[in-house]
């Protein structure tokens, strides 16, 4: 029991840390899926923007598995106030499209959220804090329009967010769509549609219905794993470096089964040879133990994986913050430094499963022993 409990918290731990890693990159800004003008992810520049499509918005959203399809237009300005001035990343967002993706009402921090129709912008809490404005002064963004064209403004700020991700929270500027464009001179132009899709572990399933339907020799579409190629090579990583004690923990768990089951046929013996010596078939015996073992097995992964998963809902409710230079490691990465769990019933299924096969084989000694077994001398041990 005790090494199902460590292999399921094991193995939630590391599909928890990385789906709160997927979670802050995706979830809170990034999306599951782009769509921009080819060139666009090579060279993200204004030059390479895209005309807002209303068709393929309708399309997009209506095909399966797409729960979200956001308008944006990225860019990058200085940002100044009195004596402090700082590189951000400006994003011309609607908000009314955003609540399912960095859904700028929960993660209000102080002040108000805009509107599509607002001619004030939102800042990062940090970002806010490193220029030390406060609600209701004037912020100076100065940048590089559509063309080369200069692009420069004034705009009150009305609103702090506090988001998932450390690095967005240093240096976003979260501005209406309309604003954005008319800063950047780049009327009715976006850098791409941000989407977000039903299954995150597989957002091919979405673009599948998309990819046919466009120009992709106009746009391009790019799934999450495509677009963080570093996080795919990390998850598989630590996976492959977890293997490892999970590997020693099933063995520790075969050896405890194989433990138990060797001390049952040996403290049986007795009972086995008279059975045997009164006629019983070996094959109904043999039954018999096999019956047992797997049910030992059985009740353990069931005990353990009962016992484990309130620990795991807790963890995934109340992950532990790190600290020190765990912290700032994830910081740097732009990741909310937190260590949690994962609560998906696959987990301890396949867990158990695995288990499980592991005690078929172990079975075989049993059908072995009793094969070979002489009544005789098995009622003299």
């Amino acid at each position: 029991m005790m090494a199902v409990f460590l292999s399921n918290f094991m193995i939630s731990m590391n599909e928890g840390v990385f789906g709160n890693m997927l979670d802050t990159m995706t979830r809170s800004f990034l999306g599951h899926v782009k769509v921009h003008q080819n060139g666009f992810w090579e060279d993200q520049s204004l030059d390479n923007a895209m005309e807002a499509n209303d068709e393929l918005v309708e399309m997009m959203e209506a095909t399966k598995h797409v729960d979200a399809v956001t308008p944006r237009l990225q860019s990058f300005g200085l940002a100044s106030f009195e004596n402090q001035t700082r590189a951000t990343q400006v994003v011309g967002v609607n908000p009314e499209k955003e609540t399912q993706l960095m859904d700028l009402e929960k993660n209000l921090y102080e002040g108000r959220v805009i509107t599509n129709s607002d001619n004030s912008i939102m800042l990062g809490y940090k970002l806010a804090g490193f220029l030390k404005i406060n609600i209701g002064d004037t912020l100076v963004i100065i940048g590089q329009g559509y063309h080369g064209l200069s692009a420069a403004g004034k705009y009150e700020v009305v609103g702090f967010l506090k988001l998932p991700s450390p690095g967005l929270n240093r240096n976003l500027i979260i501005m209406p769509l309309p604003l954005a464009q008319y800063l950047f001179s780049a009327e009715n132009l976006l850098t791409g549609y941000t989407l977000v899709v039903d299954d995150t572990d597989r957002p091919e399933k979405a673009t599948a219905g998309i990819i046919p339907q466009l120009d992709t020799s106009k746009y391009e579409v790019m799934t999450w794993p495509e677009l963080l190629p570093e996080m795919v090579q990390m998850r598989t990583t630590k996976v492959a470096g977890s293997f490892i004690y999970i590997g020693i923990l099933y063995l520790i768990a075969g050896f405890g089964i194989f433990a138990t089951i060797l001390m049952m046929m040996a403290e049986r013996s007795y009972e086995f040879g008279i059975m045997l010596s009164v006629g019983m078939a070996r094959s109904r015996l043999i039954a018999m133990m096999v019956f047992e073992t797997l049910l030992i097995t059985t009740l353990g992964i069931l005990a353990g994986s009962a016992v484990s998963y309130p620990f795991l809902h807790y963890m995934k409710v109340n992950p532990i913050p790190l600290a020190g230079v765990a912290a700032d490691t994830y910081e740097e990465m732009g990741i909310e430094p937190l260590l949690m769990t994962s609560t998906d019933i696959s987990i301890l299924v396949d867990n158990g499963l695995f288990l499980f096969v592991i005690s078929c084989f172990i079975a075989i000694y049993p059908i072995v022993k009793i094969w070979k077994m002489n009544p005789v001398e098995a009622m003299h041990k």
